[in-house]
C-alpha cells in the first residue's frame, strides 16, 4: 500500500515539474479537415522547425478570427467568413472579383485563401510573427502586431 502511494506521489511530482502544454481547443471536425488540407497544400517552403507548425498557426488564426467558424460576423462589415477576409484583399490577391457572400459561405475557399495568403506573407518575410501581422493588418504592414501575435499564441496553448 505504501509503495503504491509513493508511486502516485512521484508521478504527480514529475507531472508538476514537467507540465504538458494545454491542447488547442477542438475545431469542428469538418473545419479541421479543411484546415489540415489547406495547411498541407499551402505549406511554405523553408518553414523553420523552431516555429509553431503552419497547420497549428492556421488553426489558431481560425480560432482567433471566428472561434473556429462559430462567430463569422466581424466587427466591421468588410471581413467575411471563418478567416475574416476582406473582400478587397481577396480580390486583389486572387486577381478576380469574389463576392462577400462567397467569402462568407464557402468555408473551403475562405480557409484555403487564408492559407495561401499566409504562405505569400511568409515568403515575403520569412517570419511567422510578421506573416501573422500582415494577415491581420494587411499586406503592406511592415511591423509586428504583437497583440494579434500573442492572441494567436494564446490559442496555440489552449486559449
Amino acid at each position: 500500500m505504501k509503495l503504491a502511494a509513493l508511486v502516485i506521489l512521484a508521478a504527480s511530482r514529475a507531472a508538476a515539474a514537467h507540465p504538458q502544454p494545454a491542447p488547442m481547443p477542438v475545431l469542428p471536425s469538418y473545419v479541421r479537415m479543411i484546415a489540415v488540407e489547406a495547411a498541407r497544400a499551402y505549406q511554405p517552403k523553408g518553414w523553420p522547425p523552431s516555429a509553431p507548425t503552419f497547420q497549428a498557426l492556421l488553426e489558431a488564426v481560425l480560432l482567433v478570427e471566428s472561434s473556429g467558424c462559430q462567430h463569422m460576423h466581424g466587427i466591421d462589415s468588410h471581413a467575411h467568413g471563418c478567416m475574416q477576409i476582406h473582400e478587397q484583399t481577396a480580390c486583389e490577391f486572387l486577381g478576380f472579383q469574389v463576392s462577400p457572400w462567397m467569402l462568407g459561405h464557402d468555408w473551403d475557399l475562405n480557409i484555403r485563401l487564408a492559407a495561401d495568403m499566409m504562405r505569400f506573407y511568409w515568403n515575403q518575410t520569412h517570419s511567422w510573427q510578421r506573416m501573422l501581422s500582415m494577415y491581420h493588418q494587411g499586406q503592406y504592414y511592415s511591423g509586428i502586431d504583437w497583440p494579434y501575435v500573442r492572441s494567436v499564441e494564446s490559442e496555440l496553448h489552449g486559449g
